[in-house]
């Protein structure tokens, strides 16, 4: 039999079970006896009160122990005020009763009961005594029965009057008692209303300064801004006029095949223009090239251009010689650090190699030979070395620096010099090719010139930046990691230019989270289609927002939503790879037969949807090719599943990954899951999560399979709560159990407590599991970062909280449980053991009809209570938590969230 011990309370005896230490020996623990005698306040084992146990230090445990006594009785003393009144005990009237039912001719019973009756009514306090008659005097009222009666009565009146006058007393001392402690509770009272007017005052003020600081940044940083904007557009309008052409060129031989370094000056030159490039042209600068994309090297590189013949080559070298030789200079230091690039005439990406149109291909000693070659032809051409102060340091070049910066510190030539630059040109260029070069303007109104490729790169920064600000605007998000956009369009205009300029801004947009919330028609639905087709994007979840009560009481038969016909076109996309509707439960109703056309879908996820749209869409994707290529399947909270299901889950079993099948209501006949035969593969799969009722031969199939599988995650409820026992636990790293007791658990008690496998769990989900049983201990061993509560009870959860393991925990999810001060008091106390990541995420509560009587109480609840946001401190105290560590949610987001923790593209 299990170690117990035997509490007393009265004529009430319970036997609780007890807890063993470290040591081994056994105890009972206060919380333990208190959930069966609330009132428990001392204990005693005939008379002797026995005395709580300490640690090794002398101190108390918390919570309070004792110690197991196992062959006594122990008996429970409560609180005083407990206590019911004291009856006055009524054996002597009893006595003289007795004594007169010899004789039958007196009427003594009637008067015994009257008197017995209220005697019995009396009461006095609990240290009031009341003594019954002396046995002489018994004896002598025995001979006169009339006389007993009139003794008996009297006594009576004197005891009424005792206990009156010793009530009067009681109550005099008792309100002379409580008048100076609610005095005192009085004065406490003002002075705390007082000290939370003061803290709130404070608060206020605090508010203030912050907004105030706030807006004065704002319009500080709008000034900024400002002024920013008004210097680019100076930059800008004196630069185009004074950069008509491009400013960076140099000499080169004409040929290189007979190119001699004895015979320089005999050579003949022409002029190359160089590509302006720099973090202005660079995407990554501004992450908003898409994932896996291969970046533009923004070195310096010879335009894509054959170059021009010189005119009056003395007279150039005399007025732009200094300049050019100061440009060779740096670009030979550059070319010695791989930092020169020519993917246009010299050198191609990394390595040097290919040569561009017009121009011939040589090696990187040929480009020394010929950069060398024109720097001491400019140099025997220019007397006195008259370019030295245009040449950087040397120091500088040696230091690594790029040759943007580098160059950028050259002495540029003023505008004269460039428009005069035409006319030294053989041909003059008269078709303002100017060496296939580009003009852009940068943010800070800088006029450059760059090759083509840099230019299309410049220009899908600035539509990306541009696209990014609309959707900002708008109130969505950009990732750019991601490259995911998450937005709500709440007009047809709205939506127009979104998607207008996701085709023509933003090329590195992959994926779209776009809800529908307002009243749209089948044109704004097609141009959606039109435009995702011409899009990048492969993952897309749409929510349109719909709701199948608004079809209620509509006459039968008729078409109500014809304005989802555009959609079907989705589910044929060449270019989506996951499709996820939201929000569509009227949509399928009368919709026409899906396409069957190619299609590339790889995951398939239905929430909520009616039975009618799933028919469909199942043997929609049955009759596609493509079927092999599902990784995920995913029905959650679905009316029922349907029997194509099982013919896709086999298709796909090789690859499959996510399989999550969550039926909402309980279904007639349980769902037949036999596709899990230990001859087909299910290596791939990594996130399980059954939440349905199964047949026989499915659980038992699925007990074969399931000691194979690797999983990483693993849902079950109270239907499929069978399958525990032949889960692989050391693999998974998040767990989801709806709807069991500890009989249910002990397979995961079995692994963790007993068998002491090695745990990799991050992420658990409970709810509403009834007898806790070892779960505390479980909570205590293992180390979580994610911990989701729903539905628990207020006792449950606050052996939880005791318990729970705070090392690595990050986030503490709860909903519809018995939260309150007391239970938050569990896990407040605990500070000290927190993570600086951890937080509380509080579901607010949802008032029910039976609540309406009581809403003046509920609303107070809410306002001043645990699920009010300034009913916390910023530091926080031992009995509450800070307010930073609490967010209070609505409780669709909680359970998002608890989704989203199995995995992120999975929530409903």
């Amino acid at each position: 039999m299990k170690p117990h011990q035997k509490f007393r309370l009265g004529n009430q005896v319970e036997s609780i079970a007890v807890r063993q230490a470290g040591d081994g020996t056994y105890y009972s623990e206060l919380t333990d006896i208190q959930d069966t005698f609330p009132n428990a306040l001392k204990f005693k084992i005939d008379g002797v009160t026995l005395v709580y146990l300490q640690d090794k230090h002398g101190n108390r445990y918390n919570p309070l122990r004792i110690e197991h006594c196992p062959d006594d009785v122990i008996d429970i003393v409560v609180d005083p005020l407990a206590h019911g009144p004291v009856f006055i005990s009524t054996t002597f009237i009893n006595q003289y009763a007795s004594s007169t039912t010899a004789n039958p001719a007196q009427p003594e019973p009637y008067f015994a009961d009257v008197v017995q009756q209220s005697t019995a009514a009396l009461t006095v306090a609990p240290n009031t005594t009341i003594y019954a008659a002396s046995s002489s005097t018994d004896n002598h009222l025995n001979h006169n029965p009339l006389t007993t009666l009139d003794t008996i009565a009297k006594t009576a009146m004197q005891t009424l009057q005792m206990v009156q006058h010793s009530a009067t007393q009681n109550a005099a001392n008792h309100q002379e008692m409580m008048a100076p402690l609610i005095r005192t509770f009085e004065h406490t009272t003002q002075v705390l209303q007082h000290t939370n007017q003061l803290l709130q005052g404070q608060e206020n003020a605090r508010i203030r300064d912050e907004e105030m600081h706030r807006m004065q940044q704002q319009t500080i940083d709008r000034l900024v801004a400002t002024q920013e904007r008004v210097d680019a557009l100076l930059i800008q309008n004196y630069e185009l006029h004074e950069y008509p052409i491009p400013r960076r060129f140099i000499i080169l031989p004409d040929s290189y095949n007979t190119l001699d370094p004895r015979r320089v000056v005999s050579q003949r030159y022409r002029l190359y223009f160089l590509c302006e490039c720099g973090e202005h042209c660079s995407a990554d600068a501004d992450n908003v090239e898409s994932p896996g994309s291969i970046p533009i090297k923004n070195q310096v590189h010879l335009a894509n251009h054959e170059g021009y013949e010189l005119t009056r080559p003395t007279e150039f070298y005399s007025r732009y010689g200094p300049y050019i030789l100061g440009l060779l200079r740096i670009l030979k230091h550059c070319l010695a650090v791989t930092a020169v690039a020519a993917p246009a005439v010299f050198l191609a990406h990394n390595q040097v190699g290919s040569v561009m149109q017009g121009v011939e291909s040589v090696a990187k000693n040929t480009m020394e030979l010929a950069i060398n070659s024109s720097i001491n032809f400019l140099e025997q051409r220019l007397e006195n070395s008259e370019a030295a102060e245009n040449v950087a340091n040397l120091q500088q070049m040696q230091s690594g620096d790029g040759a943007t910066d580098i160059i950028s510190d050259l002495k540029m030539l003023e505008g004269a010099d460039l428009r005069r630059l035409d006319t030294f040109l053989r041909n003059k260029d008269k078709d303002k090719i100017l060496g296939n070069l580009y003009r852009i303007v940068t943010t800070k109104g800088h006029v450059k010139w760059v090759c083509l490729k840099h230019y299309q790169a410049s220009y899908r920064v600035s539509a990306m930046k541009a696209f990014i600000q609309t959707v900002e605007t708008t109130g969505g998000t950009y990732d750019p990691h991601l490259g995911k956009v998450t937005i709500t369009l709440k007009s047809g205009t709205v939506s127009k230019n979104f998607f207008t300029n996701l085709v023509d801004q933003a090329l590195a947009v992959t994926e779209l989270d776009v809800a529908l919330n307002w009243s749209f028609g089948s044109s704004d639905l097609s141009h959606l289609v039109k435009k995702l087709a011409q899009s990048n994007v492969m993952a897309l979840r749409l929510n349109l927002m719909d709701d199948s009560n608004a079809l209620t009481g509509l006459a039968p038969g008729i078409d109500y939503i014809p304005k989802y016909r555009p959609l079907i076109k989705l589910f044929s996309s060449n270019t989506l790879q996951r499709l996820d509707l939201v929000g569509a439960d009227s949509f399928g109703n009368k919709t026409p037969s899906l396409s069957k056309d190619q299609q590339d879908l790889r995951s398939l996820h239905v929430y909520g949807s009616t039975g009618d749209l799933i028919a469909k869409f199942v043997d929609f994707v049955q009759a596609c090719p493509l079927i092999p290529s599902m990784t995920d399947v995913v029905f959650i909270d679905v009316p029922d599943l349907h029997r194509g299901i099982p013919d896709i889950i086999r298709a796909s079993s090789a690859i499959l990954q996510v399989l999550v099948l969550a039926v909402s209501s309980p279904t007639n006949e349980p769902s037949d899951l036999s596709v899990f035969r230990p001859d087909l593969s299910y290596s791939k799969l990594t996130h399980l999560h059954l939440a349905l009722d199964l047949t026989t031969s499915s659980l038992q199939q699925l007990a074969l399979v399931l000691p194979t599988l690797s999983l990483i995650h693993f849902g079950a409820d109270h239907r499929s709560k069978g399958l525990l026992p032949y889960v692989n636990f050391t693999s998974l790293r998040s767990l989801s159990l709806d709807g069991m007791d500890k009989t249910d658990l002990n397979p995961i008690f079995e692994a963790f407590l007993v068998k002491r496998q090695p745990c990799q769990l991050e992420t658990m989900t409970l709810a509403l599991i009834g007898n806790i049983g070892r779960l505390p201990d479980l909570l205590r061993a293992i180390r979580l970062k994610q911990l989701y509560l729903f539905r628990l009870g207020s006792g449950a959860l606050r052996k939880i909280l005791r318990a729970l393991n705070l090392c690595e925990l990050t986030v503490l999810n709860i909903l519809d449980t018995g939260y309150d001060w007391f239970t938050e008091e569990n896990i407040a106390t605990r500070n000290q053991e927190f993570t600086d990541q951890l937080r509380l995420y509080l579901g607010r509560p949802q008032l029910k009809e039976a609540d309406i009587r009581f809403l003046e109480n509920v609303v107070e609840k809410i306002l001043k209570g645990v699920y009010s946001e300034k009913s916390r401190t910023l530091q926080g105290s031992s009995t509450k938590l800070p307010r930073s560590r609490v967010h209070l949610l609505e409780p669709s987001l909680v359970v998002k969230q608890s989704w989203q923790s199995i995995l992120p593209n999975v929530y409903p």
